[in-house]
């Protein structure tokens, strides 16, 4: 098929033509006024104070406990009673707790006492008021559990930021995005015109034959 015979078909069908490159245009002016979105991260260090960990004969056992403590509070965090203390604390954007994964998804390793802090929203105020309200509840409930627990004070486990927090917008790619609207909307105008160039044939050579 010749460019002049797909031009041809295109004019023939000029009315749904339009009406594509009209849905195109409207998915695109929404993407455009789309709301950006903010996060802010970072990851907190469960460790016993430096000044006092030289002193446990217990050290190795503090070591591997750790991780195991941090698994535990990211799941308390995240159910729902620990989302209610959140939201109680100030927070309205969402938020994610989990522990650091330093595997791979095929073979994870949570083996670091690190988790990771994560909030977003499209309101930045919400998203850094939210990050302050996780982190604090979750460093307010360990050291409330090693209270009651009887811990003496200057060996319980403590949280440290080992990286950021850090809000930024998240990266979204605008030529990734519009190219892969243009690209649909290219396949659902050809799409749509030969749909409706092969229900014109059927009528076309009835049109002949009661001629003839």
């Amino acid at each position: 098929m010749t460019t002049a015979e797909i031009a041809a078909i295109l004019r023939r069908h000029l009315i749904a033509v339009i009406a594509v490159i009209a849905a195109a245009a409207a998915v695109s002016y929404a993407l455009a006024r789309a709301p950006v979105t903010y996060q802010e991260s970072g990851t907190l260090y469960f460790q016993v104070p430096s000044a006092q960990r030289s002193k446990l004969s217990t050290q190795l056992a503090f070591t591997q406990g750790e991780p195991a403590v941090v698994a535990i509070f990211s799941t308390l965090l995240m159910s729902s009673h620990g989302q209610q203390q959140v939201s109680s604390a100030g927070a309205a954007a969402h938020f994610d707790v989990a522990p650091v994964n330093v595997g791979s998804l095929e073979y994870p390793n949570y083996a670091d006492p690190d988790v990771s802090v994560t909030t977003s929203g499209t309101d930045p105020s919400q998203v850094r008021t939210s990050f302050a309200a996780a982190t604090r509840v979750l460093s307010d409930d360990l050291a409330a559990l090693q209270a009651r627990a009887g811990a003496p004070a200057g060996y319980r486990l403590k949280t440290y930021f080992s990286n950021g927090p850090s809000l930024e917008a998240e990266p979204g790619s605008s030529a990734r995005v519009y190219g892969g609207l243009a690209v649909l909307t290219i396949v659902a105008l050809f799409a749509a015109v030969i749909l409706l160039e092969r229900r014109r044939r059927p009528s076309a050579e009835g049109v002949s034959r009661t001629g003839s």
